[in-house]
């Protein structure tokens, strides 16, 4: 990591600190309820702790796999540096049990942490549900579809998941085409400009006004955040939130255009 990126990294999380609102500042009723009762309400249910389970299994986890460079790494290192963390988790896991989407793709599955935490949110709610993640690096698709399908045998209710193995640029046109409407995006596996608009712009073309997309690394560098901002002008999008880590937005007509950068403790 270069020392610009890192002066763009503390300089973002103390404006963020700064600027950011909590409940005392939130004026909207969506908005309001959503940070009370998602965002930081933080109650764990037996659901929430499978997923926070399979973390810490793969941390234990004496496996190697082969990275995009071809080497070998160990996967407890990989999740530590790369996996979302348990915070991350948890709200992703809330967001999906508040708006109960039926039509979920990730974008970068990695050791599929996210999809766990994802997966166990749908958990009785399963049916007609089409989940779809995509993976680039073979060997931890591998990992991920073959420790999924064991959890899945072990637990009732978790759901089907279509586990894709390929590029981004050449797997999403082909989810895409499968799918009329998507609910739910959470967008990890590319960290680039031109990546992240051009994978949001297509996913919107799916968007309703119920669907709701979640990015990661979103104060990662400059360019990120500077796609962020893109993303949030974009006269498809109403509500944008900023929670430093993560970014949400919505699409959603009836609420007002506002971007609002949220206390996320």
């Amino acid at each position: 990591m270069n020392i610009a990126t890192i002066v763009f990294r503390a300089i973002s999380a103390l404006k963020h600190s700064l600027s950011a609102k909590g409940a005392d500042s939130i004026h909207s009723p969506f908005l309001f309820e959503l940070y009370n009762n998602v965002l930081t309400k933080n109650e764990p249910s037996n659901d929430y702790y499978i997923a926070q389970a399979y973390r810490e299994d793969l941390m234990e986890s004496d496996m190697i796999f082969k990275d995009n460079n071809n080497e070998e790494t160990e996967l407890w290192g990989e999740i530590e540096t790369s996996a979302i963390s348990e915070k991350t988790g948890s709200l992703l896991f809330r967001l999906v049990k508040h708006f109960k989407p039926k039509t979920l793709l990730e974008l970068g599955t990695n050791a599929g942490v996210s999809t766990m935490f994802l997966a166990v949110a749908l958990k009785g709610n399963e049916e007609g549900v089409k989940f779809y993640t995509i993976e680039k690096n073979p060997d931890l698709w591998q990992v991920v579809f073959d420790n999924y399908s064991h959890k899945k045998n072990l637990i009732l209710g978790m759901p089907e998941i279509k586990f894709i193995k390929g590029d981004f640029k050449d797997r999403l046109p082909e989810v895409l085409n499968e799918i009329d409407t998507l609910d739910f995006v959470f967008i990890d596996g590319d960290h680039t400009k031109i990546g992240m608009l051009n994978y949001f712009n297509q996913c919107a073309a799916k968007a309703s006004e119920k669907s709701v997309f979640v990015f990661d690394d979103i104060h990662w560098s400059a360019e990120m955040y500077d796609s962020w901002q893109q993303i949030t002008q974009d006269k498809r999008i109403s509500l944008s939130l900023d929670l430093l880590q993560l970014g949400i937005v919505f699409f959603d007509k009836k609420l007002s255009k506002q971007e609002f950068k949220i206390k996320w403790e």
